[in-house]
């Protein structure tokens, strides 16, 4: 297992108003060999049957992962296997939409998108640097063949993840507010569910800051 000093992750979860405790978007973070993965999904619709999609989700991604990992030789983490793997389990049910990604040391990133959530790369300077192209479709009912994207990232540079439970119009300036050095990244993201997140939607939000080889704190595993 590679030293886990090159990244800070933080993810949160809540549902919308009226339907708490069930919650329809899921996020799910671990460290492997091949670097930080995550997975950020929302099932169709609200309350317990969409809770059960995202669940059914994060136990299939979990499986998968925890089973590509190894003391000696890990294998790679196969995004692309990953997808059809959720699409055939969930298959009869309303589906959902996810994004999952891998972060390696070296800050490239590979991701695959589908449906209606959102995978952001912002600099330094919190400008945009890239929104991620979603793969239009349903896992679990009608999913385009899925497509691995690359991004590399530089240090210093945050990735974010959310679910339309917040609204891709937010301006450059909310991002910039929010995504503030010094805090921790547990506050980073407690504060954009805060500020962001109506309550009209199940919401959820990946927040990493990528930092490159040094020394910190490892977080293990983040799942909220």
């Amino acid at each position: 297992m590679q030293a886990e000093n090159f990244a800070q992750v933080a993810s949160q979860h809540q549902p919308m108003l009226g339907h708490a405790p069930h919650c329809g978007d899921g996020v799910w973070t671990c460290w492997h060999a091949q670097g930080l993965f995550g997975l950020l999904c929302d099932g169709a619709g609200h309350g317990p049957e969409a809770e059960q999609i995202q669940q059914q989700a994060i136990d299939v991604a979990r499986r998968m992962i925890e089973t590509s990992d190894g003391s000696e030789a890990a294998s790679e983490i196969d995004l692309v296997a990953l997808f059809h793997a959720l699409h055939q389990q969930l298959k009869g049910s309303r589906g959902m939409v996810a994004v999952a990604f891998v972060l390696h040391a070296d800050g490239g990133v590979d991701f695959i998108h589908i449906g209606d959530v959102s995978l952001y790369c912002f600099q330094d300077t919190f400008a945009q640097l890239g929104r991620s192209n979603e793969q239009q479709g349903i896992i679990g009912y009608h999913m385009p063949t899925p497509r691995v994207q690359h991004w590399q990232c530089e240090p210093g540079q945050w990735l974010l993840s959310h679910s339309d439970g917040i609204h891709r119009s937010t301006a450059p300036e909310a991002w910039q507010r929010l995504l503030q050095h010094g805090r921790s990244m547990s506050t980073v993201s407690l504060n954009i569910m805060r500020e962001l997140a109506d309550g009209r939607d199940d919401a959820s939000c990946i927040v990493v800051r990528y930092w490159g080889k040094r020394q910190m704190v490892s977080l293990r595993e983040s799942k909220i």
